[in-house]
């Protein structure tokens, strides 16, 4: 099924993406060129795969990029899947930026504002994206959510790579038929209007402001780990308290993905008029 695998050297860690074409893998080592690394064959940390032309030569299927064995971008455009493979490689660099929060957790863009929603809704792409985006909010491809807790954003970073976009021209014709245009979310700033937090099978509504910033202490990487220390733990707190009084915090749960959906756009749509 893999056609071909090539290492690229982010901040000195070695990468293996595989693609199910040779001619992807090709896109790949042109776009991503000052990255490239020929002497050394990492294992497959990524996986491309693009959808093959139908019998009918009518439309293409689904394109994919894996992280590991996790399915993290589902689309019918080729390039939102390179796009997103730049945005995973580009989250292995250190530092994320200065007072920024890495969370576990799913970004939903709706208009120019975002809500935060529990990262296991990255399992059912094929529930729940479409009803989503026919509601108006858009999964951004970002491997954990990044917050700026002093302006209570959430941060759709730029690639932190050094890409050759044109050599994603070459992508259309690798299906055989035009794509359907589905870009990603832009990089940039999205005011956090609502936090959708699992805390239960039986737990829904409104949660408390204590209740929430604990939960998000809980889902904030780093803040609670063998090297990290007391003040760590405190800043994290802090930032996320002062995110936390800005934003409608809310519990969820469902016996089936779907159920998810109208919460979330409920929770978008109550918290973007609060804040209007």
């Amino acid at each position: 099924m893999w056609a071909a695998t090539s290492t690229f050297d982010v901040d000195g860690l070695y990468l293996g993406v595989r693609s199910t074409m040779s001619a992807v893998d090709e896109v790949l080592r042109a776009a991503l060129a000052a990255h490239l690394v020929t002497d050394v064959e990492a294992p497959p940390n990524y996986s491309v795969q693009l959808g093959e032309q139908s019998t009918s030569g009518a439309a293409t299927g689904f394109h994919f990029l894996y992280r590991s064995s996790a399915s993290v971008v589902r689309t019918r455009d080729p390039r939102r899947v390179v796009r997103g493979l730049v945005t995973h490689l580009s989250s292995h660099r250190i530092d994320p930026g200065p007072g920024l929060l890495r969370v576990h957790g799913v970004t939903l863009v709706a208009g120019g504002t975002a809500v935060l929603a529990p990262a296991i809704l990255r399992q059912w792409p094929e529930l729940i994206e479409r009803r989503l985006n026919g509601q108006g909010l858009r999964f951004a491809d970002t491997p954990y959510a990044l917050i700026d807790p002093t302006r209570a954003e959430v941060v759709v970073p730029e690639p932190g790579l050094e890409v050759d976009w044109s050599a994603l021209d070459r992508l259309d014709a690798l299906t055989g038929v035009p794509a359907r245009p589905d870009p990603p979310v832009e990089p940039g700033r999205y005011p956090l209007v609502g936090w959708a937090f699992w805390v239960g099978s039986e737990v829904t509504g409104r949660l408390s402001r204590a209740q929430a910033v604990m939960h998000a202490l809980q889902l904030t990487i780093g803040a609670i780990d063998d090297d990290g220390g007391r003040d760590d733990v405190q800043r994290a707190l802090d930032g996320l308290a002062s995110v936390v009084r800005e934003i409608e915090p809310a519990a969820i749960a469902w016996n089936d993905p779907t159920e998810l959906v109208q919460p979330l756009v409920a929770l978008a749509a109550g918290a973007s008029g609060r804040s209007a």
